[in-house]
């Protein structure tokens, strides 16, 4: 892979690009943003770069630095000038930078000129691992690069951001990704727009996103929901809550698609139909659908599956959570139907 193929924030890649060929390298940058705008693989790219053999522009993608790389990119092998370190459990703790991290900087790189060490994410450092890495971004020899990815750059200590070149990522609007991915082959037409708008504009998501099985699932939450506003008969309650208590390990993914078409069912009764929803390739149906219904009851519905949370936590039975926010809604919406 090299830095022609990557999608978006094309500012940030080129700058990156030519800070390289022309040798200028900042001791630690920090790539912040939403989940799947590709942060990490630009990291990857930029590491790449700078430990290939012959770069000019781009990597070679065929000196051994840039095999390894790939193999590293498909989940195996490693690269002995790169490291990754990554949470274990919740938090990336002081003893794994000590480790994975210090002790190398204080070694000579293996096989090229640098060493890069790439730390996803950077919030999850405990704070006392956070204050090791301080120490070492300050005391660090100018072979060692590090490249730090956060979507929550606030929960970073400001001495760590203050010594960081920072590069915000921005997600794709949704014609702009929908033209992207029918450039590339990914997605046609109609389908490519569905998933740009289903993807929020994150292009790491769009192009893994799988939206036959996504509309499967989301046909099973917009029964749910479709019974939540007193719409089919009460028995169906709970063969659908009985459905879903089948696979409970998928039941948070179907609880927020659930939540998604609540909203965008709230944004169509507040503001029209002219509105941009998530769910843009079922919008007629969910127009009729929201036709004549209150948004501050959907708000209630939406809060209602904000409160199963915890129920979800103490492993209160599905079907039973289920069947308490279609009970819930047809409870609201049954006095005058839609109003």
């Amino acid at each position: 892979m090299k830095f022609a193929d990557f999608i978006g924030n094309r500012k940030i890649r080129e700058a990156l690009a030519s800070a390289i060929s022309k040798n200028r390298i900042a001791n630690a940058y920090l790539f912040s943003g939403p989940e799947g705008l590709g942060k990490r693989t630009l990291a990857l790219l930029c590491a790449q770069a700078l430990l290939c053999a012959q770069f000019d522009e781009e990597s070679c993608g065929e000196c051994e630095s840039c095999r390894r790389f790939e193999s590293l990119r498909q989940g195996q092998g490693f690269h002995p000038d790169t490291v990754l370190i990554e949470p274990k459990g919740k938090f990336i703790r002081v003893d794994h930078v000590r480790r994975e991290l210090i002790a190398a900087t204080q070694m000579r790189p293996v096989e090229s000129r640098r060493q890069v060490f790439i730390i996803d994410p950077a919030e999850a450092m405990h704070p006392s691992a956070a204050n090791a890495f301080l120490k070492t971004l300050e005391e660090a020899p100018g072979s060692s690069v590090f490249f730090l990815i956060s979507a929550n750059p606030a929960g970073l200590p400001p001495t760590i951001l203050s010594r960081c070149q920072r590069f915000g990522f921005q997600q794709f609007g949704q014609e702009e990704l929908a033209k992207e991915l029918e450039r590339r082959g990914v997605w046609e037409g109609e389908e490519a727009m569905a998933v740009a708008c289903l993807c929020g504009g994150a292009v790491g998501k769009a192009l893994g996103f799988d939206l036959e099985h996504h509309r499967e699932e989301r046909g099973l939450a917009l029964r749910l929901v479709r019974l939540a506003l007193d719409e089919g008969k009460l028995e169906e309650v709970f063969s659908v809550a009985a459905q879903l208590n089948k696979e409970t390990d998928l039941f948070k993914q179907r609880l927020a698609l659930v939540t998604t078409l609540l909203r965008d069912l709230m944004l169509i009764a507040s503001a029209g139909s002219g509105v941009t929803i998530v769910n843009e390739d079922i919008k007629n149906e969910l127009v009729d659908l929201a036709r004549g219904r209150s948004p501050r009851k959907i708000a209630k519905l939406v809060s209602l599956i904000a409160d199963m949370r915890e129920p979800l936590v103490r492993n209160v039975r599905i079907d039973t959570i289920c069947e308490r926010i279609m009970l819930t809604g047809r409870e609201l919406f049954a006095t005058g139907h839609r109003v």
